[in-house]
């Protein structure tokens, strides 16, 4: 009755969503996450894009380019800003010729004239600070012009604030893209094995055997 059953083992793989070629997950965990997380340093959002995360990677480059624009319209507004208010004590403190420090304009907004300033520093025995050139004179019309002048220079230290604000958000995106690519990749590549037992008989009942499941 038994002589004619064998007996034979089959190994059988099962292959799942993690490791399917044709599935979207697998295709992920092929990819490298020191490279998304190099490519975050140099754009923001671009490693992301490499990782198939649509919806983050758009946010963070549009945050990358507002503030590489802002940066650039903020330091530029602020350069513009401060050689009109050079202009306009050349206009209403009739300066003939300034210097190019910023310490010598600041005094020009602090003062009436170049008179009252020597005087101060005589006061303070800092005799060695007087402007005793002609050309670096001036004498503000009315205090309502120094204190315009004021202001100009005042939104020019703004914008340029501003500027350095911009670079800092740039730094400050690309941390928070690597951090973020670094934390969703960090555990991805790690896979696990299992085999499973089980017994076969074949519907004609010719043969039997044991079915090795590996899965992945």
């Amino acid at each position: 009755m038994w002589s004619g059953l064998s007996a034979q083992v089959t190994v059988q793989d099962i292959i799942t969503d993690s490791v399917d070629v044709f599935s979207r997950q697998s295709d992920r965990a092929m990819k490298s996450s020191n490279l998304a997380m190099a490519a975050s340093l140099l754009i923001p959002g671009l490693g992301h894009h490499y990782l198939g995360k649509a919806e983050p990677a758009l946010a963070l480059i549009s945050l990358d380019v507002l503030s590489v624009f802002g940066a650039i319209f903020c330091n530029q507004h602020s350069k513009g800003l401060l050689t009109d208010s050079r202009g306009y004590a050349g206009t209403y403190a009739r300066i003939v010729q300034g210097r190019e420090d910023e310490n010598y304009w600041n005094m020009v907004g602090e003062f009436d004239d170049m008179d009252s300033y020597n005087e101060a520093v005589r006061l303070n025995r800092q005799s060695g600070d007087e402007i005793t050139d002609s050309r670096l004179s001036w004498k503000w019309d009315s205090d309502y012009y120094k204190d315009e002048y004021r202001k100009i220079r005042k939104n020019s230290h703004r914008f340029k604030t501003a500027a350095s604000l911009c670079l800092g958000a740039m730094v400050l995106n690309r941390l928070v893209a690597f951090v973020d690519i670094r934390a969703k990749t960090r555990y991805k590549g790690v896979t696990s094995t299992s085999f499973h037992l089980q017994p076969s008989i074949s519907p004609d009942f010719s043969s039997a055997g044991i079915l090795i499941s590996k899965q992945f």
